[in-house]
């Protein structure tokens, strides 16, 4: 970059002027001579100034330096009786010029790059967007992207066009549940930087988990399932079920809505039949499916379908319609269920009157009609508290005949099916698949006592009242709707008998495997059925005798099946039985009694620890149980991933737990972290989930002088007597067997003194520092430091 400046050495005046840019002319160069009427430049002393920045040019290698000839012409002209000198300073100028932006050039730095965020991403697209902070004093000749599967190996490139900034870039083709890295990169004519990484994962299909059946019935049960919805919203779920594995033109029905988990009812099932099911989700990406669970509909009602009824001298038919058990035919009696007649055989003044009980057949008590229809009853005949309806049975409620239609389809097409395929006239459609044979009986009419649609229509009341009417159902010759109104109390209608709901029964519950098993501690697992009544409470009874003689008594995890008990504070090595119980209004039930035995102890310094997928083995010194080996989990104690892969700049600069294995991404990082485990920052060390197992530590400073008492303060005791350089003189008299594993640095992020040096963390602040200890190969001390909390340590677990 050219730098401007003027070096006026000519003209007739009586001053040689220089003006420059920088610093090479801060030193006075020009002196004015005691016996002279002109200045003179100091030429010497400009040509010292000029080779010293050639030298140092030279010496950085920032740029090629050619020596310049920096002789003066100087001519004498005389003017006026006075001489002047004109200094002719062209090649001068011209060598400043070059000299200068070489300086310039050698002071500029590669440009500063910030990746800032990744948007619009899907299954398979994502736009990132990067910026310049600092051109670093030479202008960015491009810039571009690079992003991978992996944080060290940015294999794929993104190109952008211009060198304007903010800048951006775009990519279609990436691979759907997959977890990408991306920097952004400048170039300036000083060589290329990166900006940070950031990582992104791209949108998936559902995972989904159908898990098993509940609510089964003959014809009914429920299925429920669960997904996650990689990334995309779900937008739809649903369960696909048939009579066989291979699920070969199943029916599908929707799930309960978009959020997990989701159930899905089936109806219409057939009694004592295996069905297999399959839960499903839809997201942006696609449809998936979960496992196939079977399931066995329960037997039906012994009764329904094939027993009769015998009411009143007259055996009635009867047929399972969904989860409902229904006479197959009208009511014909004409007393109640307690014997008391019901008034019949009225004329019409007297049927419009009346507002008791009463009873009808068409046409004059025809016997022929009475055979086909039975009987018509006002409203209050069914309301009677005598009863109409024989014993376990009942006029079925208007949310009930509501159950039956839509268990066949909804109002708009039940009828056909309840209708009889005879009785109705010709071409009416009626196909009766239902059984529930319904014919054309007619009704009399409140109002005038008249007779009507006998054999175009037939009507059946409900036991709901809808203000002074009830609400009746009736079937149209024609048509294929079942139709809903409210009629008057006086109207004569014909009646079905629907079976009582089983009576509510205590819970059915069923004791099942103790799991998550300690030296003293379990977990309790049981499921139930309510027995038609809402549980209302849970739990367990345990004991160590297997009749449960004085047990402990401990609340269930929630009123709805499975349900849980956590116990703690148990015997070791000790054989228990429990039971668990439910509750409901009708009593509590206990299922079945399991045994289950705890483990031996813990002993340290023969028992391991597995944690996140590895056996740490311990050891005792002193009063302390140590791990006997550097901890190398990649995720905290509740499960949560621990950082990892950061690249130099990310390290140095983050302020949250992270952990790397001492050359990560080099040849040997497996061995590493075999060998040495894990280097962790003091954040990891302090994060709230937890870096060591449940019932372990990171030791604090004090607990780490008390290790240093026990043995003495000599750090050869615990160090491992290999690993370390030849005669360092560790004997692992203690078992603590530390390896020289080093660290990595926290401000540039390199890592060093691997197979020299062993750091580990304390949990322990010093002021705005952190304690941590010290091993030098061969060296016999234990060194207490403290420094910064984002250099990687390894770490050693402590017993609580």
């Amino acid at each position: 970059m050219a730098r401007a400046f003027s070096l006026r050495c000519a003209g007739f005046a009586h001053t040689c002027l220089v003006a420059a840019v920088g610093t090479l002319f801060s030193g006075l160069l020009w002196a004015q001579a005691p016996n002279k009427s002109y200045l003179e430049c100091n030429h010497d002393s400009l040509i010292t100034v000029l080779r010293a920045y050639e030298d140092s040019l030279a010496l950085a290698g920032s740029t090629t330096v050619v020596r310049v000839d920096y002789a003066w012409r100087v001519t004498d002209v005389a003017v006026a009786g006075k001489v002047y000198k004109i200094y002719r300073c062209g090649a001068l100028y011209d060598s400043l010029t070059v000299l200068l932006d070489a300086v310039e050039f050698a002071r500029a730095t590669r440009p500063v790059v910030d990746t800032d965020s990744i948007s619009g991403f899907t299954s398979a697209a994502a736009t990132f967007h990067a910026k310049v902070t600092s051109d670093g004093g030479e202008a960015v000749t491009a810039q571009w992207f690079r992003y991978g599967t992996s944080a060290g190996s940015l294999v794929d490139s993104v190109a952008v066009a211009g060198t304007a900034t903010p800048f951006t870039g775009s990519v279609s083709t990436l691979t759907a549940g997959t977890t990408y890295y991306v920097a952004g990169f400048a170039r300036n004519a000083k060589g290329t930087t990166p900006g940070d990484t950031l990582s992104f994962t791209t949108w998936a299909a559902p995972t989904v988990d159908t898990q098993s059946a509940s609510s089964i019935s003959a014809t009914a049960a429920t299925l429920s399932a669960t997904f996650t919805d990689g990334g995309s919203a779900v937008t739809a779920t649903g369960f696909k079920y048939a009579t066989n594995a291979a699920l070969t033109g199943a029916t599908s029905v929707a799930g309960s809505g978009t959020t997990s988990p989701f159930t899905g009812s089936l109806t219409g099932l057939t009694a004592s039949t295996q069905y297999w099911a399959v839960g499903y989700a839809t997201n942006a990406v696609g449809t998936s499916y979960g496992d196939t669970i079977t399931f066995t509909t329960s037997a039906p009602p012994s009764a329904c379908g094939t027993s009769t009824v015998t009411y009143d001298g007259h055996n009635y038919t009867t047929v399972q319609i969904g989860s409902q058990c229904w006479f197959k035919e009208n009511l014909r009696n004409d007393n109640y269920n307690d014997g008391t007649a019901i008034p019949g055989s009225m004329d019409n003044a007297t049927w419009t009157t009346t507002t008791s009980g009463a009873q009808a057949i068409l046409d004059a008590d025809s016997v022929a009609n009475f055979a086909t229809y039975g009987r018509l009853y006002n409203w209050y005949a069914v309301n009677n508290a005598a009863g109409l309806c024989p014993t376990g049975w009942h006029v079925p409620t208007d949310a009930e005949w509501d159950s039956l239609t839509t268990f066949l389809g909804g109002l708009s097409g039940a009828g056909n099916a309840m209708k009889s395929t005879t009785g109705w006239p010709s071409g009416d459609g009626g196909t009766n698949s239902s059984g529930f044979s319904a014919l054309p009986g007619g009704y009399r009419y409140g109002a005038n006592g008249s007779f009507a649609n006998q054999g175009s229509a037939g009507y059946w009341w409900s036991s709901s009242p809808s203000g002074t009417s009830a609400s009746v159902r009736y079937l149209d010759s024609g048509y294929s709707s079942v139709f809903r109104s409210n009629a008057s109390a006086r109207g004569g209608f014909s009646v079905r008998c629907l079976q009582d709901a089983p009576p509510a029964s205590s819970p059915t519950v069923d004791t099942q495997a103790a799991n998550s098993l300690t030296a003293t501690a379990a977990t309790l697992n049981a499921t139930f059925t309510d027995g038609g009544s809402a549980v209302t409470a849970t739990g367990f009874k345990y004991a160590t005798n297997s009749a449960l003689t004085t047990p402990t008594d401990v609340a269930g995890s929630g009123t709805t099946s499975p349900f849980t008990a956590a116990l703690t504070g148990l015997t070791a090595s000790t054989q228990y039985w429990a039971v668990g119980y439910a509750t409901n209004a009708v009593g509590t039930s206990y299922g079945d009694t399991i045994t289950f035995t705890t483990s031996a102890p813990f002993a340290c310094g023969t028992s391991t620890v597995t944690y996140d997928g590895h056996n740490y083995t311990t050891v005792q010194i002193g009063s302390q149980c140590w791990f006997k080996e550097n901890l190398r989990n990649d995720n905290y104690n509740d499960g949560t991933a621990i950082p990892g892969n950061l690249n130099d700049a990310t390290w140095t600069s983050t302020t949250s737990g992270a952990q790397t294995v001492y050359g990560q991404g080099g040849p040997n990082e497996a061995l590493s972290l075999t060998t040495y485990g894990r280097l962790y920052n003091w954040y990891a060390v302090t994060d709230a989930a937890g870096l060591c197992p449940t019932g372990w530590h990171v030791p604090s400073n004090w607990e780490w002088t008390t290790l240093e008492a026990a043995v003495s303060s000599n750090a050869n005791a615990l160090k491992s007597n290999t690993g370390w350089a030849s005669g360092d003189g560790g004997t692992n008299s203690s078992g603590f067997s530390a390896l020289p594993g080093g660290l990595r640095n926290y401000y540039y992020g390199a890592f060093n003194f691997q197979g020299s040096y062993g750091y580990w963390w304390s949990s322990s602040l010093n002021g705005t520092y952190v304690w941590y200890r010290t091993l030098y190969s061969g060296f016999s001390i234990i060194d207490r430091l403290s420094d910064l909390p984002r250099y990687g340590f390894s770490v050693r677990c402590v017993q609580d």
